[in-house]
């Protein structure tokens, strides 16, 4: 599919429309509102202070309204807040099997109305970070997790994993410039320092700018983190390490990496990443991935 020719409504109106609305009785304000309503009318229909019985029966019939007007907006926004957990849970099930049309159109579909849980709503904007990224829109990427670091109180690990994915999207987009303040931040990150993320990062970044040598040292090591954390995607050290040897005119260690990267993952898959092995595709022999990979 022509990620030119997505339906991809922009991501300032989707930021907009999925903002959670402050209602006068919609959430925890209306809700103590209506509970002080209550209890005054209980209070005045039970006769005290000193309660005229009209006023009685006027309280009761304000005070029965009240409340069932809270158990209403109670199970309103209840039901919505459910729609919400059952449709995130079918976006990741829709991002792990990469059907991405239709992740993407459900995303869509959650963020172009006001949502009910702020927690969910930072979910689903992660979710179309990736998806935005698998469909390289880079630009949008970068707008979308430069909101969430500024504007979003995340967690350490939360916070990394964004920056990690806004790095990339940087690197796609040949802002190299920019992608490489963001590696020496990450660099400085406790969560990152260990992380096969930024492990694939910094390779990636020395194979981009043809630093060669650099990008193979300690390769052994970037192998086994990667192999560890990330399992299969160790096919993506293999890939950028032939791109490396390729470079530096060593084509018998360039095939050996090749064939290494071809048999873990679809070769199709490693080029989406990293649009610089399609320079191997022909040069080198590349093999089938086994079926539990593709």
């Amino acid at each position: 599919m022509d990620p030119t020719k997505l339906p991809i409504p922009e991501v300032e109106r989707l930021l907009d429309a999925s903002q959670p609305r402050l209602r006068l009785f919609s959430g925890w304000l209306g809700s103590l509102v209506l509970s002080l309503v209550v209890l005054g009318g209980f209070f005045l229909a039970m006769g005290y202070p000193r309660t005229e019985p009209n006023s009685r029966m006027i309280a009761w019939a304000v005070t029965l309204a009240a409340a069932t007007l809270s158990i209403g907006i109670n199970w309103r926004l209840r039901r919505a807040f459910t729609a919400e957990q059952i449709r995130l849970q079918m976006i990741e099930e829709f991002l792990q099997l990469r059907r991405w049309p239709e992740a993407l159109m459900n995303l869509a579909a959650l963020l172009l109305r006001p949502m009910v849980s702020p927690v969910a709503r930072v979910q689903a904007l992660m979710y179309l970070s990736a998806v935005l990224a698998r469909y390289h829109r880079f630009e949008d990427v970068i707008y979308l997790d430069d909101y969430l670091l500024s504007r979003i109180n995340l967690d350490d690990d939360t916070a990394c994993g964004v920056k990690m994915g806004r790095t990339m999207a940087l690197l796609r987009d040949d802002n190299l410039l920019e992608a490489d303040r963001a590696l020496s931040e990450l660099g400085r990150m406790a969560a990152a320092r260990q992380s096969a993320g930024l492990t694939l990062l910094e390779l990636y970044r020395d194979v981009k700018t043809g630093h060669a040598t650099e990008a193979l040292e300690g390769l052994d090591e970037k192998v086994k983190r990667v192999r560890e954390q990330m399992g299969h995607r160790v096919a993506d050290v293999y890939g950028l390490a032939a791109r490396a040897y390729d470079f530096l005119s060593r084509p018998v260690d360039a095939q050996a990496m090749f064939t290494q990267a071809s048999l873990m993952a679809p070769l199709g898959e490693l080029i989406r990443r990293y649009p610089e092995l399609q320079l191997l595709v022909g040069k080198y022999v590349a093999y089938p991935a086994p079926p539990e990979v593709r």
